[in-house]
């Protein structure tokens, strides 16, 4: 693989003890480790991408560890993808359950809206990423960007992300906010005069954001 065009590949630092990344870098890709709080590479176009081997996928499944994995990735992106590396089918034989694993499966595309593909190799997946990242075309009208926050983040941290993924509003004034209204839920269930009564928001910006919060799901601008 070639001609990356230096598009930039945000990874996850755990994924440095697979090839994917160095695949990525030989493809002409800049890579750059950080510690993700959510999934294990961000692409252009905000695609937040999981990768599992199907064996980890099994196992994280009956574990009670993967379903609440897939929820976070689906609230974090445009564009959440999980891409099941290796042999699932082989995976599958050694099951308890195998439709426990379709299930949840099933759950990830048509419940979480999460994307799925399934590949055979690290060389496979570092193909199937270079192609979804020249591509770069995933995020949908009005959703904001992910705003990663370390590993392992603390319950204010993850509230500051949820509010400044609101249209507009960034970290400063997402803990503006926070301090005003005292809790996430009351933020996204304030009334539009309410949220003008806060600091730092003006009726533009407000309408904005009522926007997001009362369109209907799959709508476009």
């Amino acid at each position: 693989m070639t001609g990356g065009n230096h598009l930039l590949f945000l990874v996850d630092t755990r994924e440095s003890r697979c090839n994917v990344p160095a695949l990525l870098a030989d493809a002409g890709f800049v890579v750059k480790f950080r510690e993700l709080s959510v999934g294990d590479y961000v692409l252009p176009g905000n695609c937040l991408v999981e990768r599992k081997t199907a064996a980890d996928l099994i196992s994280s499944l009956f574990d009670g560890r993967l379903m609440k994995q897939l929820e976070t990735l689906s609230s974090s992106s445009e564009a959440p993808t999980l891409v099941v590396e290796s042999s699932l089918a082989e995976e599958l034989k050694r099951t308890r359950n195998p439709n426990a694993v379709w299930g949840a499966l099933a759950t990830a595309a048509y419940s979480m809206g999460i994307h799925l593909f399934f590949t055979q190799s690290e060389a496979e997946t570092a193909q199937l990423l270079s192609v979804v990242a020249r591509h770069g075309r995933y995020r949908r009208p009005g959703y904001a960007q992910l705003r990663a926050l370390p590993k392992g983040g603390t319950q204010t941290d993850q509230q500051l992300r949820v509010v400044s993924s609101l249209p507009t509003v960034g970290p400063r004034s997402a803990r503006a906010l926070l301090k005003y209204f005292g809790t996430v839920r009351n933020i996204f269930t304030a009334s539009e005069s309410q949220l003008a009564q806060s600091p730092g928001l003006g009726m533009k910006r407000v309408a904005r954001i009522r926007s997001l919060l009362d369109a209907r799901y799959g709508d476009v601008d």
